[in-house]
C-alpha cells in the first residue's frame, strides 16, 4: 500500500475475528484495523508479499462476509499482515 493508499482510505480500529486461506492452509486471526481498501490482520504464520488470501470475517449483523485479496506487507515486529482487497469493501461489512 502507498502513502497515498493511506491518504485516501479512512481506517477505522476494530477487534473482528477473521478466518483465512492462504495456499491451502487455513488460519484464524483478528482484524485490528479496517479500510474500504483493505485490512491489518493480527496472525502468525509464514507469509510472503504477493500471497494471494481469502478471507471470511465474522459480523453479527452482515453475517459471514467473503473477500478475496493479496498480501501486500507482513509484519515483522508487529505480527501480522496487510491485506489488499481485490474490490473495494464498505467497512461497516467488517466493523458491525
Amino acid at each position: 500500500m502507498t502513502n497515498k493508499d493511506r491518504r485516501e482510505y479512512f481506517r477505522i480500529f476494530t477487534s473482528r475475528l477473521v478466518t483465512f486461506t492462504v495456499e491451502g492452509h487455513t488460519y484464524r486471526g483478528v482484524v485490528g484495523n479496517a479500510g474500504d481498501n483493505g485490512v491489518f490482520i493480527t496472525t502468525r504464520g509464514n507469509f510472503s508479499v504477493g500471497q494471494g488470501i481469502s478471507m471470511t470475517f465474522e459480523s453479527p449483523i452482515f453475517g459471514n462476509e467473503e473477500r478475496s485479496g493479496m498480501i501486500i506487507w507482513v509484519g515483522s515486529q508487529e505480527k501480522g499482515i496487510g491485506v489488499e482487497f481485490k474490490n473495494v469493501l464498505d467497512t461497516r461489512e467488517i466493523t458491525s
